[in-house]
């Protein structure tokens, strides 16, 4: 009986574990978007430090492109995959959100996920 009980699990763990496809995380249906989304690399070409977040709101994926955490009003510019800012925080003064309704800094904050960092 206990012989059985390990080969299950054994068997259940292998099979989860074959039946996983493990690929790394695309923004956009792409990997490496710093490299493989041509207006995020021409951007980046253009700058000097910046770090790269997605953040998925209401089924839409969105990227950010973040000035040095280090500069002082710095700007965080979202846009959508084809490349239209949609909306941008920071800088002198607040920056315009056309973000859909309930879309908050706090959200994301709490939910952006890290790509890239330029230095």
């Amino acid at each position: 009986m206990k012989k059985k009980i390990i080969l299950s699990v054994f068997i259940s763990i292998l099979i989860l574990t074959l039946g996983c496809n493990k690929t790394e995380y695309d923004t956009c249906g792409v990997e490496n978007p710093q490299e493989n989304i041509e207006w995020l690399k021409e951007l980046l070409d253009n700058r000097f430090c910046t770090e790269i977040y997605s953040i998925y709101f209401k089924g839409k994926e969105y990227i950010s492109v973040c000035d040095c955490p280090q500069m002082r009003d710095g700007m965080i510019v979202i846009y959508d995959c084809q490349g239209t800012k949609v909306c941008e925080w920071g800088g002198i003064g607040y920056g315009i959100c056309n973000m859909p309704t309930s879309f908050t800094y706090d959200y994301y904050e709490r939910y952006k996920k890290f790509i890239y960092k330029q230095n």
